[in-house]
């Protein structure tokens, strides 16, 4: 299998597990805070990650020259980047959310052709453009009243731009494997949000109910399970390969899907309604990624 074919698979199926996310992301904070919810996610996804290398042998070596870009990588994302993206849905509608996110593979377009000298041809343009509106009538297909948050817009592009850069800079830490990669960012995930999740329940007085949370919340225990080992380990190195493989603009092409498959989960699983415009949408953003993947 050629690289670009395989990169793009991957690209597709980590669009698929982030689009199912939606639904134990939605169903993990029904009781608990979104910060509590990181916490464990990413402290569980680095400890199983953890133990899959040892089983398998994994090396990792993260002390080369050039370590502290890791850092950076992680602070990118996923620190920074769902930090602001908490922010900015607690700020703004969720249509608002829906809107502002879908620029991302716009975005990150811009800023692989200013940084990485990659100049999208034109049925890549048209296709991201093509899928972004698509994903854009999808979720303005519900819109409630506008929030007019400036911190809650502004929180949101800031999430954008960070995963826009995040992708920029896996595209230059080659001297790193793809495991050492997801590994620095499950380590900074669970260093900074687990340990941010300890400080806020010790000032609510509430630090055991914290730490027993799995045990205690069977919803939260389950969406667990797929957040730290599908939507964090799993699709983390399916992303950190295909943005090697493919690049980060055709990478973020395939982000429309995430939006689809995540109403469809809705539909199925929620019983959400799913209108006759959305129809439309989803046809949108099919040809979208199409158009942008086509030979």
């Amino acid at each position: 299998m050629q690289d670009k074919t395989k990169g793009k698979i991957l690209a597709a199926l980590t669009s698929l597990i982030f689009g199912f996310s939606f639904i134990f992301t939605k169903k993990g904070t029904a009781t608990v805070s979104v910060l509590h919810l990181l916490g464990w996610r990413f402290l569980v996804a680095y400890i199983f990650f953890e133990l899959f290398r040892h089983l398998l042998g994994i090396p990792i070596q993260l002390r080369k020259p050039g370590w502290t870009n890791l850092i950076v990588l992680g602070f990118l994302f996923p620190i920074l980047y769902f930090i602001f993206e908490s922010m900015g849905i607690r700020d703004t509608t969720a249509s608002e959310a829906g809107v502002i996110m879908s620029m991302g593979p716009i975005i990150t377009m811009v800023l692989s052709s200013i940084f990485l000298h990659e100049r999208p041809k034109k049925e890549q343009i048209i296709g991201i453009l093509t899928s972004t509106l698509g994903v854009i009538l999808m979720v303005l297909t519900k819109a409630n009243q506008p929030s007019f948050s400036f911190f809650g817009y502004l929180s949101l592009l800031a999430g954008v731009f960070s995963y826009g850069l995040y992708a920029i800079k896996q595209r230059k830490l080659k001297d790193f494997s793809v495991y050492e990669r997801t590994y620095a960012m499950m380590l900074m995930g669970a260093l900074i949000f687990f340990t941010a999740g300890v400080i806020s329940s010790s000032f609510q007085g509430n630090l055991k109910g914290f730490l027993l949370l799995p045990l205690v919340k069977r919803e939260f225990f389950f969406s667990l399970i797929y957040l730290s080992l599908l939507s964090s380990n799993v699709a983390f190195l399916m992303n950190v390969t295909a943005i090697g493989l493919v690049g980060p603009t055709i990478t973020s092409s395939f982000s429309g899907l995430t939006t689809l498959i995540s109403v469809f989960a809705g539909v199925i699983f929620l019983g959400e309604s799913f209108l006759l415009q959305q129809w439309a949408a989803a046809a949108m953003i099919i040809l979208g990624v199409f158009l942008a993947n086509r030979r």
